[in-house]
């Protein structure tokens, strides 16, 4: 990530982009996916909220090479007819929390969170170790927002 590109994500989320550990799964060079498609990255955002009568719902969402998941989230929450929603409470010591998507929210007395997992090209389903606000999303992966219990 160039430190202009740094820059811009740290004052628009009034977070401190070193606080981002770097992730420890290995990734593409961000410039030959960005070459393949534009200089945007397709991925898949799916929300499971484990409700009752309630269908996981898919979204298509973009990022610039480096971008960092809230900052696609934010696009896509704002693209019209996307219904798709969500918000985030931000920490300094650990970057934004996602709170609720799609009106849902996490609750501490039922143990109740968002979930952050990822599923690759290579169809393996982790859980994320960085948060909406470090997390950079790769080409054509799938991005898994889950509510569930602790």
């Amino acid at each position: 990530m160039s430190r202009a590109r740094a820059r811009h994500v740290r004052d628009a989320f009034e977070l401190d982009t070193d606080m981002c550990p770097r992730s420890r799964h290995i990734r593409v060079p961000l410039e030959l996916d960005a070459d393949m498609y534009g200089g945007q990255l397709p991925f898949n955002l799916v929300v499971v909220n484990n409700q009752p009568n309630s269908k996981p719902m898919m979204y298509s969402a973009h990022a610039p090479p480096g971008g960092v998941l809230i900052g696609a989230m934010t696009k896509l929450a704002k693209a019209t007819n996307s219904h798709f929603s969500f918000t985030s409470s931000k920490n300094v010591d650990y970057g934004a929390f996602l709170v609720s998507v799609n009106g849902l929210s996490g609750n501490d007395q039922d143990r109740t969170y968002w979930e952050l997992l990822i599923k690759g090209a290579n169809k393996v389903l982790i859980t994320a170790d960085v948060g909406i606000s470090c997390y950079i999303p790769q080409a054509n992966e799938t991005v898994i927002l889950n509510y569930t219990k602790w």
